[in-house]
């Protein structure tokens, strides 16, 4: 079901209308056919409290994207909902406001931040090529092209992992941390993350067979959705 209205932004709405309908602290929160989060308690001001740590969440990391309250008339058996569960009532909201319209200095420094990323892809291509120039290749092998490439020759070649994890975690540490809160932002990423960020890669590529695609994607969300990226961060740490 594709829902692109909200009838509410912000906890406050949403709190408000839990409060005049709700007749059982029983709820789940929905992003279309994925419930990310549900309430079995059967205390009302748990179900409350619950309801409004959640929503505060991701309002404050400029979550955005439209969400379904639902209630539910009772408890069900096993304590889990799902999406055949009984509802009775639902409520349709934002977390957050949606962005508004960007003035020409902001679209310049989204701009620029653009070029700076292909700045670092090129210079890792050139790296990658220099890596490439100093093997001694006793059999052409066809390689594919383009982006493609550079991801299966970094996922076969040590050397070219250790290069990659090195420009990775530099590029990231400058890219990402300005647009991190105050209570998030760092200076930048621990030495001892360099060894943890290698292991990640090594076990990771076993079951991503597009992990450079993949890596690629998580970045530029966290420059051009970075309320997104960070809401996400927030789940994965809890």
């Amino acid at each position: 079901m594709a829902i692109n209205k909200a009838l509410g932004v912000g906890v406050n709405s949403v709190l408000h209308w839990f409060e005049n309908n709700a007749d059982t602290p029983y709820f789940s929160v929905w992003d279309k056919k994925t419930m990310l989060f549900q309430n079995s308690a059967d205390d009302m001001e748990v179900a409350l409290q619950k309801l409004s740590d959640n929503i505060s969440a991701a309002e404050q990391n400029g979550y955005n994207d439209v969400l379904v309250l639902k209630l539910h008339p009772k408890k069900e058996k096993s304590g889990y909902v799902t999406d055949k569960s009984e509802t009775i009532a639902s409520f349709t909201f934002r977390p957050a406001e949606l962005p508004q319209y960007q003035p020409y200095q902001q679209y310049a420094q989204n701009n620029s931040n653009s070029n700076a990323i292909l700045e670092k892809l090129t210079g890792i291509e050139s790296r990658l090529n220099a890596i490439e120039e100093e093997e001694e290749i006793e059999e052409e092998v066809e390689q594919p092209k383009g982006i493609a490439g550079y991801v299966e020759t970094l996922l076969q070649n040590e050397q070219i992992q250790s290069a990659m994890a090195g420009l990775v975690t530099n590029f990231l540490g400058k890219i990402l941390a300005p647009k991190m809160s105050n209570q998030m932002a760092l200076a930048g990423i621990p030495e001892e993350q360099d060894e943890k960020i290698l292991l990640a890669i090594n076990i990771l590529k076993q079951h991503d067979e597009f992990l450079g695609d993949d890596l690629i994607k998580l970045s530029e969300m966290a420059v051009s959705n970075n309320g997104q990226f960070n809401f996400l961060l927030s789940m994965l740490r809890k």
